[in-house]
């Protein structure tokens, strides 16, 4: 019997690999970690991380980390209907994973500082401007594709929709309007509507 262990708390990138976990349905522990010291927290990560940091992940003793990547494995290794049988699939569930981290989470995570972390005095109008026009340009991108496709990859949700998803529930937060890109609100709401993204949405 496979034990799967996560380390990371529900309100933080390992609500990804959480709502991974609830898709393939395999057994697992969540360490959340929040209630331990800073030197014990060090010595439990620094055994399945080298940069002390979450999410990371030991699964029956192979350890890996970075979230897209813990997804990607699990994805891989665990599920027939997450991890595409064609092999040029897989390379494009890669490659959209990829892309969610370099083209959406940035401007996303830069909306997140200059709406809800920032104070008042320090926002920077012009910085939050920037990042909505950056990131309208991949949200259309998306858009075009969801109008040919159900799904990023095809007719059926693949870890290529989950990963992308996971990174536009920051839209709850910061509420950039989507009323241009009206297939991808619609994509990301039907994905939410899933039973694993609820059960991962209700522990955080």
């Amino acid at each position: 019997m496979n034990l799967i262990k996560l380390y990371g708390t529900p309100r933080s990138r390992a609500s990804r690999v959480l709502w991974c976990l609830e898709e393939i349905g395999v057994a697992y522990e969540n360490l959340d970690l929040k209630d331990v010291s800073d030197t014990e927290k060090e010595n439990i990560l620094g055994k399945v991380n080298p940069n002390l940091k979450v999410p990371a992940l030991d699964d029956n003793g192979f350890m890996i980390f970075e979230s897209m990547a813990i997804n990607l494995h699990l994805a891989k290794n665990y599920s027939q209907t997450l991890w595409p049988t064609d092999s040029n699939q897989q390379s494009a569930a890669i490659q959209w994973s990829i892309w969610a981290m370099t083209e959406i989470e940035p401007p996303f995570v830069e909306l997140f500082l200059q709406r809800i972390i920032l104070p008042e005095e320090k926002k920077d109008p012009q910085a939050e401007k920037k990042a909505i026009e950056t990131i309208n340009r991949p949200i259309g991108v998306l858009e075009s594709i969801l109008g040919k496709n159900d799904y990023v990859l095809g007719k059926t949700f693949t870890i290529a929709d989950l990963n992308l998803v996971s990174i536009f529930t920051l839209n709850d937060i910061v509420k950039i309007t989507m009323q241009d890109f009206t297939r991808t609100e619609d994509w990301i709401e039907k994905c939410k509507s899933r039973p694993a993204y609820k059960k991962m949405a209700a522990l955080r």
